[in-house]
């Protein structure tokens, strides 16, 4: 009886496991082309590619929400077609339900600069969503996609000839 006010017998709690983060493999290289009708290696603007996410979770205090932080790496490349130095690299951040329904999905931009006479960069972004959940035990059942923000042309180049 004396053991049981110690805690001795306690069941230790069980940390729910973390939403799966993961680069989108059809969104993890882009080719930006400067304007106009030309696709050959002159006329590349900048080119983009995710290295990899990596990152942690924890879950609050009454688990009605896990927050996810991770970092996405990127290698971003300057192109014969850039003369600005810079580079706008449009990515994205999706959450999907153990159902696999998109429940969110935010774009954000990362402007890199390309110093003196640097044609690649790596860039490191930090991002945090927070995922309602309504039971914390299917936490680990969602995902969270990374990708950079592709038009229905970019996708295709890459498809048929980028790759």
């Amino acid at each position: 009886m004396l053991l049981h006010g110690c805690g001795v017998f306690a069941t230790p709690e069980v940390t729910p496991p973390c939403p799966r983060v993961a680069v989108l493999a059809d969104a993890a290289r882009l080719i930006k082309f400067r304007p106009g009708p030309g696709r050959d290696l002159t006329d590349v603007d900048f080119e983009a590619l995710i290295g990899g996410v990596d990152g942690t979770c924890s879950y609050d205090r009454r688990r009605s929400h896990v927050d996810v932080d991770f970092v996405i790496e990127m290698e971003v490349s300057r192109g014969p077609a850039n003369g600005s130095r810079q580079a706008p690299v449009e990515f994205f951040v999706a959450v999907i339900d153990p159902n696999q329904n998109i429940l969110g999905k935010e774009t954000f931009t990362s402007n890199v600069r390309f110093q003196d006479n640097m044609t690649r960069v790596r860039v490191t972004e930090n991002i945090a969503p927070r995922l309602p959940l309504k039971d914390i035990k299917v936490g680990g059942s969602y995902s969270v996609f990374v990708g950079l923000q592709l038009t229905a042309e970019e996708l295709n180049y890459l498809r048929t000839r980028g790759r």
